[in-house]
């Protein structure tokens, strides 16, 4: 599989509106890549968004951060804009984060918690705190540790 990360900013404002991995069994021509640009994402608010720029004549600005086939790495790539934009994130179109704090019980006894780390070294005090920082649930950080899931959100964690 190949696997496509990108952005889609709008001509107006130049600020990113759409943020998106696609994926196919094929290498992406630039033809593939204009599709983007002219249909989106299946996500009804992105559509939308096109539907309306179509209308004024205009084309969102595509920028492609990732092109290969690594699914953790276009995944990443993703979750970087995404984590970036968390304060702005009204501005993009189809994420939801949510605001819930992860409130369960931390362990009062500090040693008894496992550091992780990540694929590029960066290390975490525990599951709840690398949840936080980079907007995953504490739950799928857990399942890639233990071997349920290959990653998430682009990120490969283990036990330090």
């Amino acid at each position: 599989m190949y696997y496509l990360a990108f952005t889609m900013k709008d001509p107006t404002t130049n600020k990113i509106r759409c943020v998106g991995v696609k994926y196919k069994k094929t290498v992406f021509s630039e033809r593939d890549i204009r599709r983007i640009t002219k249909a989106g994402t299946s996500n009804p608010e992105v559509k939308q968004w096109l539907k309306e720029l179509k209308q004024n004549k205009l084309s969102p600005i595509l920028d492609i951060m990732y092109r290969g086939e690594d699914s953790a790495e276009a995944c990443w790539h993703k979750q970087q804009i995404i984590i970036r934009h968390e304060e702005d994130v009204i501005d993009l179109l189809g994420i939801k984060i949510s605001n819930k704090k992860y409130t369960k019980k931390l362990r009062v006894n500090e040693e008894m918690r496992r550091p992780i780390t990540d694929q590029h070294e960066v290390e975490y005090s525990g599951v709840l705190e690398a949840g936080e920082q980079l907007l995953l649930a504490p739950s799928n950080i857990s399942k890639v540790l233990h071997g349920k899931l290959d990653h998430i959100g682009g990120y490969k964690f283990k036990f330090k």
